[in-house]
Formats: structure tokens, sequence, C-alpha cells
């Protein structure tokens, strides 16, 4: 497997990451309102939830990364093929966008 094909997986792994921790942050935040709605305790609650946003903080840090890596990985793809118009060679910019 290539690199750029390799980044390709975990790029599209870290966007369902992300995605599933998106829909868990919504989830923990109804939690949260059903409990104070309630009129229980919600620091253990939204303790969780806070811990759940910093993954995510973490999991679009290291989307950030994979995107990098695979920008580096199409310069350097470019530069091997002596390719100066880098629209014939294709870019990874339309896989990202």
């Amino acid at each position: 497997m290539h690199a750029v094909e390799r980044e390709r997986k975990h790029l599209a792994e870290a966007n369902r990451h992300i995605a599933a921790a998106k829909r868990q942050i919504e989830r923990q935040k109804r939690v949260v309102e059903k409990l104070a709605q309630a009129g229980h305790e919600t620091d253990v609650a939204k303790s969780l939830l806070h811990a759940m946003e910093r993954s995510l903080d973490a999991f679009e840090q290291h989307r950030e990364l994979i995107v990098e890596t695979m920008k580096t990985l199409e310069v350097a793809r470019t530069v091997r093929l002596g390719v100066r118009d880098r629209a014939s060679a294709g870019t990874v910019a339309e896989t990202l966008d």
C-alpha cells in the first residue's frame, strides 16, 4: 500500500472517529440537561462531557496532522514526477475538501 493511500484510510478513520465523538457529545449534553431538569447532581456528567470534548479536540488535531502529511506526500510525489503543473498530476485537495 502506498503512503498516500494509507493516509487516505487514516483520514477516513479519523473522520469516523470525529463523527462518533460529536454524536456522543450531543447525547451527553442531553444527559446533563435531563439530570439538571430533574434536580440531580450534574458534576460527574459534566466532567465526562468535558473529557469527551477534549477527546474530540484531539481527534480533530490528529485529522489535521493526517491532512498535512497527505499534502507533504503529494508535494513529494509531484517533485518526484517532475510535474510543474500540479493540476495535471492530480492533488490531494479534492479528497480533503
